[in-house]
């Protein structure tokens, strides 16, 4: 009974890494991205001083645009972290 319980425990891990990787890869290649979405609210924001460009360089660097698709799925969380304190808008919604 326990290998039967551990092997069903393996293979829903198994299934949710999967449909994980899927939906993320299906999110990134959007044609609207949401870093361009939340670039493009920052620049309309009273008191900006960054072009769009800017915004896009540095949150493509915090969320890991500028990386390919399976690193930015594996290291996804610790990039996560990092933008928790750069987009000052988004901290009180993520806190």
């Amino acid at each position: 009974m326990a290998r039967f319980i551990i092997k069903r425990l393996f293979i829903c891990a198994f299934i949710l890494f999967f449909v994980m990787l899927i939906i993320y890869v299906i999110m990134r290649s959007l044609p609207q991205s949401f870093i361009d979405s939340v670039a493009q609210e920052m620049t309309k924001r009273p008191g900006n001083v960054k072009s769009k460009e800017e915004w896009l360089r540095e949150l493509n660097a915090v969320y890991g645009g500028n990386v390919n698709i399976i690193n930015g799925f594996l290291v996804g969380s610790e990039m996560r972290s990092k933008a928790i304190s750069v987009i000052p808008g988004f901290t009180a919604v993520l806190q």
